[in-house]
């Protein structure tokens, strides 16, 4: 059953960066064949799956319009139809994988506030999670490739747009389940938005961390947001255990 949860839970949390995903739930990031040429739909995930594959091979400078056209086997001016530029195409692509989070988040959601915030911080604070040694859910070429564009957003205003956009989506999911908790007795009566806030961004700022530099203790980040959610958020310690 637990199991089973993580998996769940897994798959529930695939973004950006979030920055996890399910490797199974995601595999269309890495098929290579084509696709029927039957319909919009058909075309876009073609397109998506191309931009992926060119993006993985050339990084954001590498990227061009043309060489996803000639991934997909059509035009440039066929691409161009669609998107203005490599940046509206990049944009379409990172809106395609939220899309297909958000689909899964209606399948797969850990509705227990106590579990939710263990499952949360288990998985996205493992070691690996971020470094992918084998045994992981995460398919860090993914992550990386989200994490790429993130550095974008310093100066692309399209990119930090849509990027906030999917920070705030996950900042409600998180401040939601708080306020759950604190309804169910779960919780102390804490400020959900700023109990959200904190928490999403040590686990953020830890992965990123994490991913580039070789300093970061993810055990010790770990132990410490422990104590804080012990003493800031779970309303019985002793009854409600986070620890792993």
């Amino acid at each position: 059953m637990w199991e089973t949860t993580k998996r769940d839970f897994v798959v529930s949390w695939t973004r950006t960066i979030a920055f996890s995903c399910a490797e199974n739930e995601y595999s269309f990031m890495r098929e290579t064949d084509s696709l029927s040429e039957n319909g919009s739909g058909d075309r876009k995930e073609e397109i998506m799956r191309a931009t992926y594959r060119v993006f993985r091979t050339e990084g954001y400078a590498g990227l061009s319009i043309s060489k996803i056209a000639d991934e997909v086997g059509v035009s440039k001016s066929a691409l161009y139809n669609h998107y203005s530029g490599k940046d509206e195409l990049l944009v379409a692509f990172l809106e395609y994988v939220m899309d297909k989070y958000s689909d899964e988040i209606q399948h797969s959601d850990t509705e227990n506030p106590i579990v939710y915030l263990k499952l949360f911080k288990k998985t996205l604070l493992s070691e690996e999670s971020i470094e992918n040694n084998g045994n992981s859910d995460v398919p860090i070429d993914l992550f990386e490739t989200i994490m790429q564009l993130k550095v974008q957003a310093v100066h692309n205003e399209v990119f930090r747009e849509h990027f906030t956009r999917d920070d705030q989506f996950e900042h409600e999911r998180l401040a939601d389940r708080v306020r759950s908790g604190i309804e169910e007795g779960y919780f102390q009566d804490v400020d959900p938005d700023a109990t959200a806030e904190f928490v999403q961004t040590v686990v953020e700022g830890a992965i990123l961390r994490q991913t580039t530099t070789d300093s970061t203790s993810l055990q010790n980040i770990r132990r410490e947001l422990d104590e804080y959610l012990r003493c800031r958020l779970i309303a019985d310690p002793e009854k409600f255990n986070l620890r792993d």
